[in-house]
């Protein structure tokens, strides 16, 4: 079935006032508006749902700006690759998305696929968004929001915040540095608890997913090694692990320690290509197990 579309006009007197709201809380109580937040005079963009149907099932995506509405808008043609390896999903397994952002994945995940999700995203602004979107679809029951990092260890630190703008991206876990190894100026910083993946299945006894996405930029080595022993666990199907292609050591340790364990890359899933970034070659590399 054709994927069908619509924006649905909303009150997005609620939205705005979030927006005015966290720019205050970075910039402090003397200024209008952070230069960190897209201010509502800057970004004319009006508040509003969109609706997306694809093969009789429809997702509902709250979008108080534009970059939400980009992301809802294209969660078809973004990243192919993705929704092909979703698409592939056996019905009712269990899919952890770390680096959930606002959801889009999740979501389709869980209406599309009938999974069990997991969705981590540590980002106070862009976990709001993604149980909200989560309540708006009626998929409380199978789609848990997590608002914590995942880490190779357990401990608390600092994320360093780029900016407070609802579904942006490249916050870091631990310290300013970016995907590309620089240091940036992070316009704020948030408390935030990182867990592994180990601790979460071996101490508080979750269940091993089935299917695991990794999109944390920049630090997929800390996620992979903080997993080992569950990625171990043939319950574990397949991983995919949104790399840069410029940074061959780490593309080297994610591909030597999942195939020690038992995976493959798999290079031949529909639309998966890397995608050119003026600073990166963005590529999804999925393992599957032999």
């Amino acid at each position: 079935m054709d994927v069908v579309t619509r924006d649905e006009k909303i009150d997005g007197s609620v939205w705005r006032g979030l927006r005015r709201t966290l720019g205050r809380l970075i910039a402090g109580p003397e200024a209008a508006v952070s230069p960190a937040v897209v201010s509502p005079a800057q970004d004319p963009f009006e508040p509003k749902r969109y609706r997306f149907a694809h093969n009789g099932v429809e997702i509902v995506f709250n979008c108080p700006n534009q970059l939400t509405y980009d992301r809802a808008s294209s969660v078809m043609t973004k990243e192919p690759g993705t929704i092909s390896w979703i698409e592939s999903f056996e019905e009712n397994a269990i899919f952890w998305d770390i680096g959930a952002n606002v959801g889009t994945f999740s979501l389709y995940a869980a209406a599309m696929r009938g999974c069990d999700v997991y969705a981590f995203e540590p980002v106070a602004h862009n976990f709001f968004v993604l149980q909200q979107n989560i309540m708006d679809n009626n998929l409380d029951h199978s789609v848990k929001a997590l608002s914590i990092a995942i880490d190779s260890v357990d401990k608390v630190a600092d994320l360093f915040m780029r900016d407070a703008v609802f579904g942006s991206a490249l916050h870091v876990f631990g310290d300013n540095v970016d995907y590309t190894g620089k240091h940036y100026k992070e316009s704020h910083r948030q408390g935030c608890l990182g867990v592994s993946i180990d601790t979460l299945c071996n101490q508080f006894g979750m269940t091993v997913p089935t299917y695991v996405k990794i999109d944390v930029d920049g630090l997929e080595q800390e996620v992979i090694s903080g997993g080992l022993s569950s990625f171990k666990n043939e319950r574990c199907r397949s991983v995919l692990v949104e790399l840069d292609l410029n940074d061959a050591d780490e593309v080297r340790f994610i591909k030597t320690n999942l195939e020690a364990l038992g995976f493959h890359h798999d290079e031949t899933v529909p639309g998966n290509a890397p995608r050119p970034h003026p600073e990166a070659i963005v590529y999804n590399m999925i393992f599957n197990r032999k």
